[in-house]
């Protein structure tokens, strides 16, 4: 995962910190959702 984000990360161009924290929040909000809807199956 880490590694996806590094790599949207430069290739969007994207270095404010701001910006990454909100890209990792949702990243790791997306991952949640993922683990919960796995569990259904």
């Amino acid at each position: 995962m880490y590694g996806l984000y590094k790599w949207l990360k430069y290739f969007t161009g994207v270095s404010a910190d701001n910006n990454t924290g909100l890209i990792e929040m949702d990243s790791e909000w997306k991952f949640n959702m993922q683990k919960r809807s796995m569990k259904h199956f």
